[in-house]
């Protein structure tokens, strides 16, 4: 399955924009543009692996603060909180997330702000 990567936007929305790529049973893939930021939440039974195609942000996973850009790669484990904190290039964030095993969106958890 494909999820396209060669156009992506170049100006910032007031909203976040999520496509889905690819489902089965194992996984469940999409593609997120974040025009500002990601409120705070964890995963209870996911893992998510994010592939940053475009833009700089800051994030924070439990109480470490990181920053992240195109051609990064990270692992966010089950049950750590974490949110993008502040896009900080002109154009949106734009990653692939990855969810393991199959997300269907019920186990995205919000928590209050750190």
């Amino acid at each position: 399955m494909l999820c396209s990567t060669e156009k992506l936007p170049k100006r910032k929305s007031t909203q976040n924009e999520i496509i889905a790529c690819f489902h089965d049973s194992l996984q469940s893939s999409f593609r997120i543009t974040i025009p500002e930021r990601v409120a705070p939440h964890y995963h209870e039974f996911h893992t998510e692996n994010i592939f940053v195609l475009q833009g700089r942000a800051e994030m924070r996973m439990d109480d470490k603060i990181i920053f992240i850009k195109k051609g990064m790669h990270l692992t966010i484990p089950k049950r750590t909180i974490h949110s993008v904190e502040k896009v900080l290039s002109r154009k949106p964030l734009v990653v692939i997330s990855v969810q393991a095993p199959y997300f269907d969106g019920k186990d995205r958890i919000l928590v209050n702000p750190y």
